[in-house]
């Protein structure tokens, strides 16, 4: 399995400071705002993945906004990540290291993901991304994945702001990553499927709101989806464009996901004019299948952000039960391509989430032909024996005990 790195782009061309990884001064239960920056460098070969980190104030935070500062033009794409503890002191801001292989940190949690230009987004009210206090988020670290090493003379110092309260949100946000891992495109397909799904088995209930997806080229459509055993039915959460500006989007209706329920995502990869196969990898001229699912829980659920990523397919038998229209793309939207590859006129406004209400008016909300879709079986027991044989085989080849997750590059 390939190491856990993070990908995510970033650009700027300008001078960078210490004062830039400074939070603003603030009085208590306020907001205030942090800057977080690469410090000048210098990628210099292709698929170089470059990260910096930095020691959050001790106090309980919450973040409420997340500001980009990059563009396509320059970095491929841009994750950040909360942690307990960093691995080497020496890795802390206005430092930068060669981030591709190897853990970052101990506890990673995504927190953000950005690529092709996706503007700012905001949280809906009363929630927020819980840091610092008695989280275990008490580092942050930005890394950017270039494709291409920058020109000579250039330097960059790319990065995020974000927009943070002190006041206690009633609703704490989280991400669950579902990816794959390990996958082969072969070449002159125009529809090939990847798949992801796993159990929810969190002691609590989460409340997706938005959702992000991520390919590299050769990706059409990825669609996401969640089941109740006992309703016997699909429930669509997501359905998003990779070659779209890749930003959390805001989901079609409010929804709720419980213990014990499937999450799955579907890829779909269109490589007509490839003349050989494409493997899941970290590179730019690989493939990723990642499915972003932001949600909110209750603030006594403290912990929450920190769930483990989605990773493979734990129930094979589900693959084909997926609903009709899965892998069908998202109708065509020359506005939001052009701005993906940073060609736009157009400045995007940032995503608010702020009511759940479908506004058909609305570039972000794709046009789901069904939500709720019936399993083509005979009654709830079939599926419930389903899940419990796939689940069964999948406990036993694991073994006992506690289980690791190590990400691959994402």
């Amino acid at each position: 399995m390939l190491k856990f790195a993070i990908i995510f782009h970033l650009y700027f061309v300008s001078g960078a400071s210490f004062q830039r990884l400074e939070a603003s001064p603030f009085p208590e239960d306020s907001h205030y705002s942090m800057n977080i920056n690469m410090p000048d460098v210098k990628p210099t070969t292709p698929d170089a993945y470059l990260c910096t980190a930095r020691k959050l104030d001790p106090h309980e935070a919450y973040i409420v906004k997340y500001d980009p500062d990059i563009s396509v033009k320059t970095a491929h794409h841009m994750l950040l990540f909360g942690c307990k503890d960093i691995i080497n002191q020496n890795h802390l801001y206005p430092t930068y290291w060669d981030c591709a292989h190897g853990d970052l940190c101990s506890r990673m949690t995504i927190m953000y993901g950005w690529a092709k230009n996706a503007p700012p987004m905001e949280l809906p009210k009363d929630v927020g991304f819980l840091i610092g206090g008695n989280s275990s988020i008490h580092y942050v670290v930005l890394q950017i994945h270039y494709a291409n090493p920058l020109p000579e003379g250039v330097t960059d110092n790319s990065g995020l702001k974000l927009h943070l309260t002190t006041q206690r949100q009633r609703y704490i946000t989280g991400i669950r990553l579902l990816l794959a891992d390990t996958a082969r495109i072969p070449p002159r397909m125009p529809k090939y499927h990847v798949d992801v799904n796993c159990k929810f088995e969190e002691n609590y209930d989460i409340h997706p709101f938005a959702y992000r997806v991520h390919t590299h080229k050769l990706g059409a459509v990825v669609s996401g989806y969640y089941l109740h055993p006992m309703n016997n039915s699909w429930t669509m959460l997501a359905k998003g464009n990779p070659q779209w500006p890749q930003a959390f989007y805001p989901m079609q209706r409010k929804h709720t996901v419980t213990n014990g329920n499937i999450l799955a995502a579907r890829c779909t990869y269109n490589s007509s004019d490839m003349n050989h196969a494409v493997k899941i990898g970290s590179s730019s001229n690989d493939e990723m299948c990642n499915l972003y699912i932001m949600y909110y829980t209750e603030y006594r659920n403290a912990e929450a952000g920190q769930s483990p990523p989605c990773i493979g397919t734990q129930f094979r038998k589900l693959v084909d039960t997926l609903p009709i229209g899965n892998d069908t793309p998202l109708p065509p939207n020359p506005e939001m391509e052009q701005q993906a590859y940073g060609n736009s006129h157009h400045h995007p406004s940032p995503i608010t989430y702020n009511n759940f209400e479908n506004d058909p008016q609305s570039q972000y909300y794709p046009d789901y032909s069904s939500t709720n879709v019936a399993l083509p079986f005979g009654s709830r027991s079939d599926i419930a024996g389903v899940l419990n044989n796939e689940y069964s085989k999948l406990y036993n080849l694991r073994g006992h005990g506690m289980l690791v997750y190590s990400l691959p590059n994402i």
